[in-house]
Order: C-alpha cells, then structure tokens, then sequence
C-alpha cells in the first residue's frame, strides 16, 4: 500500500515478520473512478449488492429518513451455494477491507467501521448468573 501524507501510520502489520502475507476471502472489484484524469478527484460507487459494511455514502438515509450504511445478518448466504441461509444466532463477525485499490493522494479505500449494535440481545438461559 502506498504512503501518503495525510496518514502516518504503519501499514503493514507490525506482528508480520515476513515481508508478504496471503488473505483468503472474497475480493471486490475495484469501484473508484478517478473521475478528473490526472489523480485529483475519485468517485467511489457503491455495489449493487447490499451486504457490505461501509457500501453507501456516510450521508445515505433509508425510506424513513434514518441515516443507514450497514447490513443485516438476515441477508446472509451460503458460501458455496450462494443460496440464502437461516442463522439463528451469531456470536462473533469479521468484518475486512474486500477491496484492493489506490487512489491518488486519497491513499488506499478501506472499510470504515463507527460502530456495530447487537439489535436483538439474546441471554442463553444456561447462561444466567
């Protein structure tokens, strides 16, 4: 990933003391345009599929006015099949950058998580103290 000025930080882990690492999982395809041709200005589309954290603008609203930009774990599907599946419970998600792409001076797109709410708090009763 290339440096740039606005971001100072490390970007290859710290904890790798090899000089590549391999990530399995689904990659996207690139959706940034750089809409100025000279590397001034990017266009980020948002993908047709609605699963994806961080896929709409921060501004985005849903039909009820509410700001929206996440997913629910309801639209989750079969990896293999593709086919919808039931969950009846989570107990842990990942959430990764399934994008690979640099924008001029922007730097690198990535995911960007504010924050993540568990909507339907379920306490096992083998679990009550």
């Amino acid at each position: 990933v290339y440096k740039n000025k606005f971001h100072d930080q490390d970007y290859y882990p710290k904890w790798i003391d090899a000089d590549e690492m391999t990530f399995r999982g689904t990659l996207l395809p690139k959706n940034a345009v750089d809409v100025s041709g000279n590397g001034s200005y990017y266009l980020q589309y948002m993908f047709k599929y609605g699963a994806y954290a961080d896929n709409y603008p921060n501004e985005a609203k849903d039909e009820n006015g509410n700001y929206y930009n996440g997913f629910d774990i309801g639209w989750a599907v079969d990896p293999e099949t593709r086919e919808p599946v039931h969950l009846p419970g989570v107990d842990f998600i990942r959430v990764y950058t399934a994008l690979n792409q640099y924008c001029g001076w922007i730097g690198e797109t990535s995911t960007e998580i504010f924050m993540a709410r568990d909507m339907h708090i379920y306490v096992r009763p083998d679990q009550h103290q």
